[in-house]
């Protein structure tokens, strides 16, 4: 059952989430969206990233000015006791292509590390996606839980690619392994909705190389409160090494399948 103090970070992180995917969508179509690159050629980030973290910042800030805040476009602000980890606009990609899968991700987590609150909202098609720790997912006000796909041959699997071509390479190597054992695999490029659509049963696993906390933390926390498991190869918590997720019947064996890589 949601606390009072859960209800209110809650509260104000749908209150930031929408008014950045507002902004989102305005800046969307006829603005100049200044694009530049970060870690290769094809890492892109806009003046919409940018501004939009600036956005949902002061909004956590001027009503928490003492929390802390990590965010992918801008310096961490450290504090013991709530820190909101954000990425403003996860699917980047997606979002200068026009291509309709896109999310702002906005998680709080607590002084001893434990995800408290998360919030993903799918921009483009207005969906919310959020959970409280012991209190449940919801997508839109209506309960979600993972599926109950028992078989990894029967088993919808998502995951994401790297911007290192190198790195890309061998993604693709396990994509050729993987795709005889599953009954097909999804790649739409924003690892928090991934993560939501797991937990909304729209795939049955999930698995990618290279996650920042921002891109996984409010989708982590859905993706438990909805039933699901996530881990990386060597902890129950999910690394930029590798991160791992499914309902609890094909879990174990997509784990160990990638293990095998």
């Amino acid at each position: 059952m949601t606390n009072p103090i859960t209800y209110e970070l809650l509260n104000l992180a749908q209150r930031a989430g929408a008014q950045a995917a507002d902004y989102i969508r305005q800046s969307r179509y006829g603005h100049d969206l200044e694009i530049q690159t970060k870690s290769s050629p094809t890492d892109m980030v806009t003046k919409v990233d940018k501004e939009t973290e600036i956005i949902i910042k002061e909004t956590l800030l001027g009503a928490r000015p003492h929390d802390g805040f990590i965010g992918e476009e801008s310096d961490e602000i450290t504090s013991s006791e709530i820190t909101w980890v954000v990425d403003p606009i996860d699917g980047t990609t997606n979002f200068v292509y026009g291509f309709p899968v896109f999310a702002v991700s906005i998680a709080a987590r607590d002084g001893l590390g434990h995800t408290l609150v998360g919030l993903v909202i799918d921009v483009y098609h207005d969906d919310y996606f959020y959970a409280t720790l012991d209190g449940g997912s919801f997508l839109n006000n209506r309960s979600i839980a993972v599926s109950n796909t028992n078989s990894l041959s029967q088993a919808l699997i998502s995951t994401g690619f790297s911007y290192d071509k190198t790195t890309r390479i061998s993604q693709a190597k396990t994509v050729a392994r993987l795709i005889g054992e599953v009954r097909d695999i999804r790649r739409a490029g924003a690892a928090s909705l991934d993560l939501c659509y797991l937990a909304a049963a729209r795939t049955d696993g999930y698995y990618e190389v290279g996650l920042w906390p921002w891109d996984y933390e409010a989708g982590t926390l859905i993706v438990r409160e909805a039933g699901g498991v996530v881990s990386s190869l060597t902890s129950d918590q999910p690394s930029q090494e590798l991160t791992i997720a499914g309902n609890p019947n094909i879990y174990k064996e997509l784990r160990e399948l990638l293990l095998v890589g």
